[in-house]
């Protein structure tokens, strides 16, 4: 059987059935969390963020000083 069969019979073949109502924000909760981003200053920082803050996180996001080496 594929996992994707939607027949109504597919939960007698081990496939498992969704629980109604059930949504991404229930699924990736994370209230009274903190979560640490780092690197908060590459490209994505603000998307992980963003969707961070949307699951009810409060977030800390860090990045270190990128100083230039001086040494060659």
């Amino acid at each position: 059987m594929i996992a994707t069969d939607t027949s109504p019979d597919a939960a007698t073949h081990g496939q498992p059935v969704p629980p109604k109502g059930l949504t991404a924000r229930d699924l990736f909760a994370l209230d009274r969390r903190t979560i640490i981003v780092t690197g908060a200053t590459g490209g994505m920082a603000i998307q992980v963020v963003s969707a961070i803050l949307q699951c009810g996180a409060d977030v800390i996001a860090v990045n270190r000083e990128m100083v230039p080496s001086t040494l060659r």
